[in-house]
């Protein structure tokens, strides 16, 4: 991705992850830079003038200063029960390398607090094959943060989802 059309800092929280897939992860320096297959953008962030949460293409997040905090990922792989749905309640916790947790995760769940330099972030979600999709999550701290995106390309799926129950 080129300069980007839209360029976003420090308002990950107006920006839904939930379901999105992280295609590409890159170290830069000391940045961490994650590509997904299309974000959410809520109503309410600046940039989207729509009035409506939108789905985007590939967008990039860059969490400047990154450092690594926690990174845990609940294996099953010893599981009997591997393919059950409760396999998890079997599963061993192990703390697993970052990025590699992070290539082709899919987001279930991303928290942000702020601290004093800065913020914490929590990604929660399911790891590639390689890891079972087996449950995982990731604590980055950094100073500061970059959402990157070329276009909206469709309302976000859960635009007007309240409304169709």
């Amino acid at each position: 991705m080129e300069q980007a059309a839209y360029i976003s800092e420090n308002t990950l929280q107006l920006i839904s992850l939930h379901d999105c897939l992280i295609k590409e992860v890159v170290v830069s320096g000391s940045d961490l830079i994650l590509t997904f297959g299309h974000i959410d953008v809520l109503a309410d962030h600046p940039l989207n003038s729509t009035g409506l949460s939108m789905c985007t293409g590939e967008a990039r997040l860059r969490l400047e200063h990154a450092e690594g905090i926690e990174s845990v990922l609940y294996d099953t792989s010893e599981s009997a029960k591997q393919d059950d749905p409760d396999a998890e309640e079997d599963s061993h916790p192990r703390e697993v390398d970052m990025l590699e947790i992070l290539e082709d995760f899919e987001v279930l769940q991303h928290s942000e607090q702020r601290h004093p330099n800065g913020y914490v972030h929590r990604f929660e979600g399911i790891g590639s094959v390689k890891h079972n999709t087996d449950y995982a999550y990731v604590v980055i701290r950094c100073n500061r943060v970059t959402m990157e995106w070329n276009e909206f390309t469709d309302k976000a799926w859960f635009e007007g989802w309240a409304d169709n129950k």
